[in-house]
């Protein structure tokens, strides 16, 4: 379990430290309990992600925040979209480690869901 979970567990407003989705990340990563997929970037590039939460957003649609795990200087790429959607239409967030993501409860329940099984 991680042990910041408290910490992302009680974000309710909306919003998750990155650190603490980077901590998340390395800690299904060192258990090889990752959902990992890849996508077509517009140069043609295939990109790898990794899922970070799936859940539902205030309009009903089921949408997931992805993890592009490449290096971009100090930053961390995100993308959070519709799950049926192309990841091309996905919104997308370089954040550094103190900076937050938005995130609905559903997301940062999966979250929570998913550390307390590790």
């Amino acid at each position: 379990m991680i042990k910041d979970l408290d910490k992302i567990h009680h974000q309710r407003n909306g919003f998750v430290r990155v650190g603490l989705l980077i901590e998340y990340l390395d800690q299904l990563a060192e258990l090889k309990k990752l959902e990992m997929g890849t996508y077509e970037a517009g140069d043609g590039a295939l990109v790898r992600y990794v899922v970070a939460a799936k859940g539902w957003n205030h309009a009903g649609s089921y949408i997931q925040l992805l993890y592009i795990p490449r290096p971009y200087g100090k930053r961390y790429r995100f993308l959070l979209g519709k799950v049926e959607d192309p990841i091309d239409y996905y919104e997308q967030f370089d954040c550094y480690l103190t900076d937050a993501i938005p995130m609905t409860e559903t997301l940062i329940e999966y979250i929570v869901n998913q550390s307390e099984q590790l």
